[in-house]
């Protein structure tokens, strides 16, 4: 009888370790499959979950610790971005789609965003050389020596009023925010 407790606790003891190893790769992957369909496949597209323990966090409280996606060569409609990095603190997640294998984020606590665009991509687009110096953010449109220059493509990605740096080759544009970007967000919310 006692062998038979060992045993059985045992199997759950093994079950459960691996369903903690195999559970974040499994939200990572909606987690991608949300931002490829909210971005219509224009980027690639890698989502990491971090915190332990995983399931007892994500199954009693419907919360993940901290998210990091990343977006390489975001298609836009006149450039295309090089990198966007977006990381969210205390995930809040719909449990009825937890229950359904789906993840739906429905809120978070803070998260950062930057976005890399080449100068040379830049200069592309705009078709004219670049002087670092005269770049400044109007809103979230780019201007180059006081001329409105560029839209920049980001509504799905910042949710919030950038920061621009420029590093030459890299114009970085930064924020944080408090609210769920919609590339995060699945359907059509």
């Amino acid at each position: 009888m006692l062998r038979g407790v060992v045993v059985i606790g045992g199997i759950l003891l093994v079950a459960g370790v691996i369903a903690e190893l195999v559970a974040p790769g499994l939200v990572e992957d909606r987690i991608e499959e949300t931002v490829r369909a909210r971005t219509d496949d224009q980027a690639r597209v890698d989502a990491y979950v971090a915190g332990s323990p995983f399931l007892p966090r994500l199954v009693l409280d419907g919360e993940l610790e901290r998210i990091e996606v990343t977006l390489e060569e975001v298609a836009g409609r006149q450039l295309v971005v090089g990198t966007v990095a977006l990381s969210a603190d205390r995930i809040e997640l719909d449990r009825g789609a937890l229950a359904r294998g789906e993840v739906e984020i429905t809120g978070i606590d803070t998260g950062r965003v930057t976005v890399l665009v080449d100068q040379e991509e830049l200069s592309r687009a705009l078709g004219v050389e670049l002087d670092p110096g005269a770049m400044e953010l109007a809103g979230r449109a780019l201007e180059v020596a006081g001329r409105r220059a560029l839209e920049l493509p980001l509504e799905e990605v910042m949710p919030c009023q950038p920061d621009l740096d420029v590093d030459p080759p890299d114009i970085r544009l930064h924020c944080t925010f408090d609210e769920v970007p919609e590339v995060l967000r699945s359907g059509g919310d």
